[in-house]
């Protein structure tokens, strides 16, 4: 097997895939290859831990942005991602993108100039005119929940009706059924 991953782009980039084909498969495995692929070619993958090669984004880890304070890269911001497996801190450079075309905000002296809008003087308001209004009576209504007695009179004989109904073709359907059940068949035999 050819350990060199330099003798192809394509094989490259199948390589580089590898830990992403199989992360929903076996994460384990995609680990391996992810570690696999940094200790030969010597390209780190921010997705992936540079030490045990746990996949990062899938909320295994935890990431913050902070500013280098000392040396030459002062001021520059870099992100560090810390592995929740091994505890291993990976940094990376943030780039600053296209933030300098917009130059720098001076963020303090927009805030502190407020222009103060004059309140209007209050006018003095005419008093209202009240008109004498006759009291009007109240329309006493009847409770919505409890029907009429009338409706519960028909509401009764129509039930009483149908249970009537229904005991005479129960009846009826009784009186057929001996006559046609298994009495009936032995009986004529």
């Amino acid at each position: 097997m050819n350990t060199d991953l330099d003798t192809e782009p394509a094989t490259s980039k199948f390589h580089q895939s590898l830990p992403y084909a199989y992360l929903a498969v076996s994460p384990s495995l995609s680990a391996l290859h992810a570690t696999r692929i940094k200790s030969q070619r010597a390209v780190e993958n921010p997705d992936f831990c540079s030490r045990c090669g746990t996949f990062l984004l899938d909320g295994l880890s935890s990431s913050r942005l902070k500013r280098v304070r000392k040396g030459c890269n002062e001021g520059k911001r870099i992100r560090e991602v810390q592995c929740r497996g091994c505890g291993f801190g990976n940094d990376t450079d943030v780039q600053k993108g296209n933030a300098v075309i917009y130059g720098r905000r001076n963020g303090r002296s927009n805030r502190n100039s407020v222009v103060v809008i004059p309140e209007p003087e209050p006018k003095p308001e005419p008093e209202p005119v009240v008109k004498a209004a006759p009291a009007v009576a109240k329309i006493p209504t009847s409770n919505p929940s409890t029907p009429a007695p009338k409706l519960r009179q028909k509401k009764k004989s129509v039930l009483q009706d149908m249970l009537a109904k229904n005991r005479t073709r129960e009846e009826r359907d009784k009186s057929t059924q001996s006559s046609t059940g298994l009495a009936a068949f032995l009986s004529g035999l």
